[in-house]
């Protein structure tokens, strides 16, 4: 003991400035990660605007929902569209027709019914 303090070695405060450091982070980590929200009487949720921010979301943006386990997974439309892009075949009746051909003829179909 020196002087009422406890002499350690140096290789001790440098675990434990470490130790700290990597606490410090994770603790930051976790604090600007997780949000509270509060969902409504209408089973509305607010997304926090950091989340919000750092995803690039537009407001009207579509979005997927999906149960994952216990967990609400959130995800832009487009990305699963970008996913399934080129996954699906495309219909012999449509094979020499441009894209623009086919919904025209698609809404012909559909609307024509009614």
């Amino acid at each position: 003991m020196v002087g009422g303090y406890l002499k350690l070695p140096r290789f001790f405060y440098l675990i434990v400035y470490l130790f700290l450091d990597g606490f410090s982070l994770l603790m930051y980590n976790f604090l600007t990660v997780i949000k509270i929200a509060t969902i409504t009487s209408k089973r509305q949720l607010t997304i926090p605007a950091s989340f919000f921010r750092r995803l690039a979301l537009k407001k009207g943006q579509k979005v997927i929902v999906s149960q994952e386990d216990n967990f609400i997974k959130i995800e832009p439309a487009l990305n699963l569209v970008e996913r399934l892009a080129g996954s699906v075949k495309k219909p012999t009746r449509f094979k020499r027709m441009s894209l623009n051909k086919i919904i025209d003829k698609a809404k012909k179909e559909y609307f024509g019914k009614r």
